[in-house]
Protein backbone atom coordinates (compact mmCIF):
# COMPACT_ATOMS: atom_id res chain seq x y z
CA UNK A 1 0.00 0.00 0.00
CA UNK A 2 1.32 3.24 -0.52
CA UNK A 3 2.47 4.67 2.47
CA UNK A 4 0.34 7.86 3.45
CA UNK A 5 2.94 10.63 5.39
CA UNK A 6 2.76 13.50 7.39
CA UNK A 7 3.76 15.72 4.49
CA UNK A 8 0.39 14.29 2.63
CA UNK A 9 -1.43 14.92 5.28
CA UNK A 10 -0.67 18.43 5.48
CA UNK A 11 -1.16 18.98 2.14
CA UNK A 12 -5.17 19.14 2.42
CA UNK A 13 -6.84 22.21 2.16
CA UNK A 14 -8.15 22.45 5.73
CA UNK A 15 -4.62 22.95 6.90
CA UNK A 16 -3.49 25.57 4.69
CA UNK A 17 -3.68 28.01 7.22
CA UNK A 18 -1.76 25.35 10.09
CA UNK A 19 1.38 25.99 10.60
CA UNK A 20 4.60 23.21 11.40
CA UNK A 21 6.08 24.39 14.70
CA UNK A 22 8.42 21.73 15.69
CA UNK A 23 9.32 17.84 14.61
CA UNK A 24 10.46 18.57 10.60
CA UNK A 25 12.50 15.23 10.51
CA UNK A 26 9.35 13.39 11.20
CA UNK A 27 7.45 14.67 8.16
CA UNK A 28 8.04 11.39 6.42
CA UNK A 29 6.47 9.63 9.14
CA UNK A 30 3.60 6.99 7.91
CA UNK A 31 -0.24 8.24 8.95
CA UNK A 32 -2.73 5.58 9.35
CA UNK A 33 -5.48 7.32 11.62
CA UNK A 34 -6.42 10.24 13.55
CA UNK A 35 -8.03 10.31 16.62
CA UNK A 36 -8.30 12.68 19.91
CA UNK A 37 -8.18 11.44 23.29
CA UNK A 38 -9.93 13.32 26.42
CA UNK A 39 -7.89 11.37 29.41
CA UNK A 40 -4.25 10.57 29.45
CA UNK A 41 -5.00 6.64 29.82
CA UNK A 42 -6.28 6.77 26.68
CA UNK A 43 -2.52 7.87 25.26
CA UNK A 44 -1.60 3.73 25.91
CA UNK A 45 -4.13 2.94 23.35
CA UNK A 46 -2.95 4.56 20.66
CA UNK A 47 -1.76 2.59 17.56
CA UNK A 48 1.28 3.10 15.10
CA UNK A 49 0.96 5.90 12.35
CA UNK A 50 -2.30 7.74 14.86
CA UNK A 51 -2.20 11.48 14.49
CA UNK A 52 -3.28 12.88 17.87
CA UNK A 53 -5.71 15.88 17.39
CA UNK A 54 -5.78 17.91 20.80
CA UNK A 55 -6.76 20.92 22.44
CA UNK A 56 -3.59 23.13 24.01
CA UNK A 57 -5.63 23.45 26.93
CA UNK A 58 -5.73 19.83 27.45
CA UNK A 59 -1.96 19.02 25.81
CA UNK A 60 -0.73 21.65 28.41
CA UNK A 61 -1.82 19.49 30.99
CA UNK A 62 -0.36 16.31 30.04
CA UNK A 63 2.15 16.30 27.28
CA UNK A 64 4.38 18.70 28.98
CA UNK A 65 5.56 15.69 31.30
CA UNK A 66 8.70 13.92 29.43
CA UNK A 67 7.29 10.87 29.95
CA UNK A 68 3.95 10.99 28.22
CA UNK A 69 6.00 12.47 25.24
CA UNK A 70 8.31 9.17 25.40
CA UNK A 71 5.13 6.83 25.49
CA UNK A 72 3.70 8.68 22.49
CA UNK A 73 7.24 8.09 20.50
CA UNK A 74 6.84 4.22 21.58
CA UNK A 75 3.56 3.77 19.82
CA UNK A 76 5.20 5.87 17.07
CA UNK A 77 2.14 8.17 16.64
CA UNK A 78 3.04 10.09 13.49
CA UNK A 79 2.31 14.08 14.41
CA UNK A 80 0.64 15.79 17.29
CA UNK A 81 -1.85 18.85 16.20
CA UNK A 82 -3.23 21.39 18.45
CA UNK A 83 -5.91 23.35 18.31
CA UNK A 84 -6.74 26.53 20.62
CA UNK A 85 -7.29 30.31 21.02
CA UNK A 86 -10.49 31.99 20.28
CA UNK A 87 -11.14 35.17 17.92
CA UNK A 88 -8.46 34.44 15.75
CA UNK A 89 -6.14 34.54 18.43
CA UNK A 90 -3.66 31.15 18.50
CA UNK A 91 -2.13 30.11 21.76
CA UNK A 92 1.32 29.56 21.88
CA UNK A 93 2.17 25.79 22.04
CA UNK A 94 4.06 25.58 25.79
CA UNK A 95 8.24 25.29 25.57
CA UNK A 96 8.16 22.11 27.36
CA UNK A 97 6.24 20.36 24.90
CA UNK A 98 8.37 21.52 22.11
CA UNK A 99 11.32 20.89 23.45
CA UNK A 100 9.90 17.02 24.23
CA UNK A 101 8.95 16.83 20.66
CA UNK A 102 11.86 17.77 19.21
CA UNK A 103 13.95 15.36 21.27
CA UNK A 104 11.54 12.76 19.73
CA UNK A 105 11.13 14.31 15.86
CA UNK A 106 7.50 14.34 16.75
CA UNK A 107 5.47 16.94 14.27
CA UNK A 108 3.47 19.26 15.92
CA UNK A 109 1.37 20.96 13.87
CA UNK A 110 -0.94 24.69 15.41
CA UNK A 111 -4.34 24.13 13.90
CA UNK A 112 -6.23 28.19 13.59
CA UNK A 113 -8.33 28.59 16.29
CA UNK A 114 -11.66 28.09 13.47
CA UNK A 115 -10.92 24.92 12.31
CA UNK A 116 -13.28 22.64 13.76
CA UNK A 117 -12.51 19.05 14.95
CA UNK A 118 -14.73 17.47 13.27
CA UNK A 119 -13.80 19.00 10.27
CA UNK A 120 -10.19 17.97 10.74
CA UNK A 121 -10.89 14.33 11.21
CA UNK A 122 -13.10 14.07 8.49
CA UNK A 123 -10.46 15.47 5.88
CA UNK A 124 -7.69 13.40 7.24
CA UNK A 125 -10.20 9.67 7.31
CA UNK A 126 -11.19 10.43 4.14
CA UNK A 127 -7.63 10.81 2.52
CA UNK A 128 -7.08 7.60 4.63
CA UNK A 129 -9.85 5.71 3.26
CA UNK A 130 -9.07 6.84 0.00
CA UNK A 131 -5.43 5.52 -0.02
CA UNK A 132 -6.51 2.17 1.18
CA UNK A 133 -9.40 1.93 -1.10
CA UNK A 134 -7.28 2.13 -4.01
CA UNK A 135 -4.42 -0.12 -2.46
CA UNK A 136 -7.18 -2.93 -1.87
CA UNK A 137 -8.75 -2.72 -5.63
CA UNK A 138 -5.63 -2.80 -7.38
CA UNK A 139 -4.94 -5.82 -5.26
CA UNK A 140 -8.82 -7.10 -6.04
CA UNK A 141 -8.18 -6.32 -9.61
CA UNK A 142 -4.22 -8.36 -9.78
CA UNK A 143 -6.06 -11.73 -8.22
CA UNK A 144 -8.55 -11.58 -11.16
CA UNK A 145 -5.99 -11.19 -13.64
CA UNK A 146 -4.21 -13.33 -12.20
CA UNK A 147 -7.01 -16.21 -12.12
CA UNK A 148 -7.19 -15.32 -15.81
CA UNK A 149 -3.85 -16.43 -16.34
CA UNK A 150 -3.78 -19.59 -14.96
CA UNK A 151 -4.30 -19.16 -10.50
CA UNK A 152 -5.84 -22.21 -9.13
CA UNK A 153 -8.05 -22.68 -5.81
CA UNK A 154 -4.50 -23.43 -4.02
CA UNK A 155 -2.63 -19.98 -6.13
CA UNK A 156 -5.84 -18.18 -4.33
CA UNK A 157 -5.09 -18.92 -1.36
CA UNK A 158 -1.51 -18.15 -1.21
CA UNK A 159 -2.42 -14.76 -2.36
CA UNK A 160 -4.81 -14.09 0.57
CA UNK A 161 -2.28 -15.00 3.15
CA UNK A 162 -0.22 -12.40 1.65
CA UNK A 163 -1.90 -9.82 2.73
CA UNK A 164 -4.59 -11.15 5.87
CA UNK A 165 -3.53 -13.07 8.50
CA UNK A 166 -5.21 -16.01 8.53
CA UNK A 167 -6.15 -19.97 7.86
CA UNK A 168 -7.98 -20.16 4.65
CA UNK A 169 -9.16 -23.18 3.50
CA UNK A 170 -11.53 -24.25 0.54
CA UNK A 171 -14.15 -27.12 0.97
CA UNK A 172 -16.70 -28.68 -0.79
CA UNK A 173 -20.48 -28.54 -0.29
CA UNK A 174 -20.16 -31.90 1.82
CA UNK A 175 -17.21 -29.62 4.11
CA UNK A 176 -14.68 -32.03 2.88
CA UNK A 177 -11.76 -30.20 2.51
CA UNK A 178 -10.19 -29.65 -0.56
CA UNK A 179 -7.52 -26.86 -0.11
CA UNK A 180 -5.96 -25.08 2.59
CA UNK A 181 -3.34 -22.50 3.77
CA UNK A 182 -2.15 -20.79 6.45
CA UNK A 183 -0.54 -17.57 6.64
CA UNK A 184 2.75 -16.72 8.20
CA UNK A 185 0.95 -14.11 10.68
CA UNK A 186 -1.23 -16.69 12.09
CA UNK A 187 -1.10 -17.92 15.40
CA UNK A 188 -3.21 -20.78 15.74
CA UNK A 189 -3.01 -20.44 19.24
CA UNK A 190 -4.36 -17.54 20.28
CA UNK A 191 -8.19 -17.14 20.12
CA UNK A 192 -9.87 -16.63 17.25
CA UNK A 193 -11.31 -13.75 16.65
CA UNK A 194 -13.32 -14.00 13.89
CA UNK A 195 -14.39 -16.63 10.80
CA UNK A 196 -15.55 -15.87 7.49
CA UNK A 197 -17.49 -18.79 5.57
CA UNK A 198 -18.03 -17.85 2.33
CA UNK A 199 -20.14 -20.06 -0.47
CA UNK A 200 -18.45 -21.09 -3.84
CA UNK A 201 -21.43 -21.52 -6.28
CA UNK A 202 -21.67 -22.97 -9.86
CA UNK A 203 -25.26 -22.64 -12.27
CA UNK A 204 -26.78 -21.57 -8.83
CA UNK A 205 -25.58 -24.77 -6.68
CA UNK A 206 -23.53 -24.24 -3.70
CA UNK A 207 -20.20 -26.34 -4.65
CA UNK A 208 -18.36 -26.04 -1.35
CA UNK A 209 -17.20 -23.00 0.48
CA UNK A 210 -14.09 -20.59 1.42
CA UNK A 211 -13.51 -20.59 4.93
CA UNK A 212 -10.88 -18.01 6.76
CA UNK A 213 -9.80 -17.89 10.59
CA UNK A 214 -8.00 -15.02 11.84
CA UNK A 215 -6.70 -13.77 15.11
CA UNK A 216 -8.06 -10.50 14.58
CA UNK A 217 -11.19 -8.78 13.29
CA UNK A 218 -11.45 -8.30 9.80
CA UNK A 219 -11.57 -5.09 7.98
CA UNK A 220 -13.96 -3.94 6.09
CA UNK A 221 -11.57 -4.12 3.09
CA UNK A 222 -10.49 -7.49 3.59
CA UNK A 223 -13.61 -8.80 3.40
CA UNK A 224 -14.48 -7.58 0.28
CA UNK A 225 -11.15 -9.18 -0.70
CA UNK A 226 -12.18 -12.81 0.48
CA UNK A 227 -15.51 -12.26 -1.14
CA UNK A 228 -13.91 -10.98 -4.34
CA UNK A 229 -11.48 -14.30 -4.05
CA UNK A 230 -15.02 -16.56 -3.39
CA UNK A 231 -16.24 -15.31 -6.90
CA UNK A 232 -13.10 -16.25 -8.44
CA UNK A 233 -13.23 -19.86 -6.85
CA UNK A 234 -17.04 -20.09 -7.79
CA UNK A 235 -15.02 -19.04 -11.96
CA UNK A 236 -12.90 -21.73 -11.58
CA UNK A 237 -15.32 -24.49 -10.51
CA UNK A 238 -17.81 -22.82 -13.47
CA UNK A 239 -14.70 -23.00 -15.61
CA UNK A 240 -14.17 -26.85 -14.91
CA UNK A 241 -18.21 -27.04 -15.44
CA UNK A 242 -17.84 -26.36 -18.73
CA UNK A 243 -14.77 -27.55 -19.93
CA UNK A 244 -16.48 -31.07 -18.79
CA UNK A 245 -19.33 -30.08 -21.04
CA UNK A 246 -17.01 -29.98 -23.64
CA UNK A 247 -15.14 -32.79 -22.77
CA UNK A 248 -18.17 -34.76 -22.59
CA UNK A 249 -19.22 -33.87 -25.86
CA UNK A 250 -16.30 -34.69 -27.83
CA UNK A 251 -15.69 -37.95 -25.66
CA UNK A 252 -19.21 -38.91 -26.36
CA UNK A 253 -18.70 -38.56 -30.19
CA UNK A 254 -15.88 -40.69 -30.14
CA UNK A 255 -17.78 -43.23 -28.08
CA UNK A 256 -20.35 -43.06 -30.55
CA UNK A 257 -17.68 -44.03 -33.34
CA UNK A 258 -16.58 -46.67 -31.04
CA UNK A 259 -19.34 -48.22 -30.12
CA UNK A 260 -20.61 -48.08 -34.26
CA UNK A 261 -17.78 -50.04 -35.16
CA UNK A 262 -16.61 -46.80 -37.12
CA UNK A 263 -13.11 -47.07 -36.19
CA UNK A 264 -9.83 -48.82 -37.15
CA UNK A 265 -8.33 -50.45 -33.62
CA UNK A 266 -4.57 -47.92 -35.15
CA UNK A 267 -7.59 -45.07 -34.82
CA UNK A 268 -9.02 -46.33 -31.74
CA UNK A 269 -5.50 -45.84 -29.94
CA UNK A 270 -5.17 -42.59 -31.49
CA UNK A 271 -7.88 -41.15 -30.35
CA UNK A 272 -7.86 -42.70 -27.12
CA UNK A 273 -4.39 -41.70 -26.20
CA UNK A 274 -5.31 -38.05 -26.81
CA UNK A 275 -8.19 -38.36 -23.94
CA UNK A 276 -5.44 -39.72 -21.75
CA UNK A 277 -6.44 -43.26 -22.37
CA UNK A 278 -3.39 -45.53 -22.57
CA UNK A 279 -3.03 -49.62 -23.71
CA UNK A 280 -1.29 -49.89 -19.88
CA UNK A 281 -4.39 -48.49 -17.84
CA UNK A 282 -7.16 -50.01 -16.07
CA UNK A 283 -10.69 -50.34 -17.31
CA UNK A 284 -14.27 -51.68 -16.07
CA UNK A 285 -16.81 -52.42 -18.52
CA UNK A 286 -20.47 -53.17 -17.38
CA UNK A 287 -23.09 -54.51 -19.83
CA UNK A 288 -26.61 -53.04 -18.95
CA UNK A 289 -30.03 -54.23 -20.35
CA UNK A 290 -33.01 -52.37 -19.72
CA UNK A 291 -36.31 -52.37 -21.44
CA UNK A 292 -39.50 -50.48 -20.89
CA UNK A 293 -42.96 -52.03 -21.86
CA UNK A 294 -45.14 -49.29 -21.18
CA UNK A 295 -43.42 -46.21 -22.32
CA UNK A 296 -40.38 -45.97 -24.28
CA UNK A 297 -39.74 -42.93 -22.26
CA UNK A 298 -38.76 -44.59 -19.54
CA UNK A 299 -35.83 -45.75 -20.58
CA UNK A 300 -33.42 -43.01 -21.04
CA UNK A 301 -35.35 -41.95 -17.55
CA UNK A 302 -34.02 -44.59 -15.99
CA UNK A 303 -30.23 -44.07 -17.91
CA UNK A 304 -30.35 -40.58 -15.96
CA UNK A 305 -31.36 -42.17 -12.61
CA UNK A 306 -28.25 -43.77 -13.02
CA UNK A 307 -25.93 -41.62 -13.96
CA UNK A 308 -26.44 -39.92 -10.09
CA UNK A 309 -24.62 -42.79 -8.69
CA UNK A 310 -21.77 -42.46 -11.23
CA UNK A 311 -18.56 -40.05 -10.57
CA UNK A 312 -18.96 -36.68 -11.35
CA UNK A 313 -15.58 -36.65 -12.86
CA UNK A 314 -13.98 -38.89 -15.87
CA UNK A 315 -17.54 -40.17 -16.56
CA UNK A 316 -18.98 -40.03 -20.27
CA UNK A 317 -22.63 -41.05 -20.36
CA UNK A 318 -24.39 -41.85 -24.06
CA UNK A 319 -27.43 -42.79 -25.05
CA UNK A 320 -28.19 -43.10 -28.48
CA UNK A 321 -32.18 -43.78 -28.97
CA UNK A 322 -31.86 -44.98 -33.05
CA UNK A 323 -30.08 -48.09 -32.07
CA UNK A 324 -31.39 -49.31 -28.37
CA UNK A 325 -27.94 -48.39 -26.76
CA UNK A 326 -25.92 -46.78 -23.81
CA UNK A 327 -22.22 -46.03 -23.82
CA UNK A 328 -21.25 -44.86 -20.48
CA UNK A 329 -17.14 -43.99 -19.47
CA UNK A 330 -15.87 -43.35 -16.05
CA UNK A 331 -12.63 -43.76 -14.29
CA UNK A 332 -11.24 -46.58 -12.10
CA UNK A 333 -8.31 -46.10 -9.83
CA UNK A 334 -7.60 -42.88 -10.73
CA UNK A 335 -7.96 -44.13 -14.53
CA UNK A 336 -10.56 -44.01 -17.44
CA UNK A 337 -12.59 -46.82 -18.28
CA UNK A 338 -15.70 -47.99 -20.39
CA UNK A 339 -18.73 -48.65 -19.48
CA UNK A 340 -21.87 -49.90 -22.46
CA UNK A 341 -24.44 -51.60 -22.69
CA UNK A 342 -27.18 -52.79 -25.45
CA UNK A 343 -30.96 -51.23 -23.91
CA UNK A 344 -34.10 -52.03 -25.44
CA UNK A 345 -37.10 -49.83 -26.12
CA UNK A 346 -39.63 -53.01 -26.33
Amino acid sequence: MRTLTVTDVLKLNIFHHASLVTGREGLSRPVSSITTVEDTDLLHYLKDGEILLLSIRFASEVLHLGEHMELLASKQIAAIILKGGTDNVTEPVPGDILRNASRFSIPVVLLPPDVRFIDAISAVMSLVMKVKNRYYLDIQNNLTKAVASGFQEEDILHYLGDYIPGYFTVTDSEGQQLQQHTASGFDPNTAVADRLRLPILCMGKVTGYLTSVTNSFLEEHQEMLLKTASHLLSVLVLKKYYVAKIEQKYISGFLSELFEKRLSPDAIVEKAHNYGWNRGDSYAAISLELSSERSKTKVPEALMEITAFLPEENCFFLYQRAVSSCVVAFSTSGLYGLMWGRCSDT
